[in-house]
């Protein structure tokens, strides 16, 4: 996989996180599936990974996502995460859990919040998961 695919995947998969939790929710839950789709085809990965990798980021982006919700919220993080499972295994997957939980735990916590505003857990989220799909599209997944 060359850098212009890579750089496209990480950031387009970071901007498009933010935007779906600061304008326009489709932005995130559409966007970044698509986004899995049109790199996986140009990248020529099987299409029996990249349909239900989409699928399921799509079904797991639907989830809440906020603190309000309790702690079901890291189970969701975890379905989110373990989207990418069916296209391989990395250790991304477990920083991205790491990053997913960490964030929401510094953005509420009261002597961390105002170093981690809600802005940058979005953008992390999505730079992370951007970065495993990466990680397991230049690996060939599984």
């Amino acid at each position: 996989m060359n850098e212009t695919i890579w750089f496209v995947l990480v950031v387009g998969c970071l901007i498009l996180w933010r935007l779906g939790g600061w304008v326009y929710k489709p932005f995130r839950r559409i966007g970044v599936p698509l986004l899995v789709l049109i790199i996986g085809s140009i990248l020529q990965v099987v299409w029996w990974k990249c349909v239900p990798t989409a699928i399921l980021l799509y079904a797991t982006t639907t989830l809440a996502d906020g603190i309000d919700e309790g702690l079901i919220v890291y189970f969701w993080y975890a379905l989110q995460v373990g989207s990418t499972l069916v296209i391989g295994l990395s250790w991304w997957q477990l920083i991205a859990y790491s990053v997913f939980a960490g964030t929401l735990y510094l953005s509420n916590n009261k002597f961390t919040r105002l170093l981690f505003p809600w802005i940058i857990c979005e953008l992390a989220r999505g730079a992370v998961i951007g970065q495993t799909l990466a990680d397991l599209y230049n690996r060939g997944g599984w």
